[in-house]
């Protein structure tokens, strides 16, 4: 067993919720091969799936909860930075509910498997005044799918990733 493994099974969950965090921050730190390689060791029965993809989601919703509130609370300061949001507010007031849920909870799910934006999109979320409940049901999905499909990975490929370590 190398040293990386150990880790993983040893700092995992922890280490895992600090990924999940700071990938959703914008730092330049990949979640994804830490994710395959945590599902990789559930197929060995080494590691838990479900508390990888719990811990990374949580770091993720922390992160995304941030952001969302820091846009909530300086909605004036994000609408000076990004001015075409005043647009955008003004035809979400017109938009159907629907509608709107539908798009932000695509758009949330598509940022999280960019390597940055998610910030923005969470930022832009609290400074529209989306309802947070709504924001967080809407992130809690994201986030486990984001998480799952990158665990659901490694575990179903767990033998080629052994033998590319």
């Amino acid at each position: 067993m190398n040293q990386i493994t150990e880790f993983l099974i040893s700092y995992g969950g922890l280490f895992l919720f600090v990924i999940g965090f700071a990938e959703q921050n914008g730092l330049p730190l990949p979640g994804a091969p830490w994710l395959l390689a945590a599902g990789a060791l559930s197929a060995n029965g080494k590691f838990s799936l479900l508390a990888a993809i719990g811990w990374t989601a949580a770091g993720s919703l922390a992160a995304d909860a941030l952001w969302f509130f820091l846009g909530h609370r300086g909605k004036a300061r994000v609408f000076r930075a990004f001015p075409y949001l005043q647009s955008v507010r003004v035809r979400l007031s017109r938009a159907t509910l629907a509608k709107n849920v539908l798009h932000g909870m695509r758009m949330l799910t598509v940022s999280k498997f960019l390597p940055v934006g998610n910030g923005v999109i969470s930022m832009h979320a609290g400074a529209l005044e989306v309802s947070r409940l709504r924001f967080l049901l809407a992130d809690v999905f994201a986030s486990v799918v984001y998480a799952s499909v990158y665990a659901s990975l490694g575990f179903a490929f767990h033998n080629q990733l052994e033998q590319v370590v």
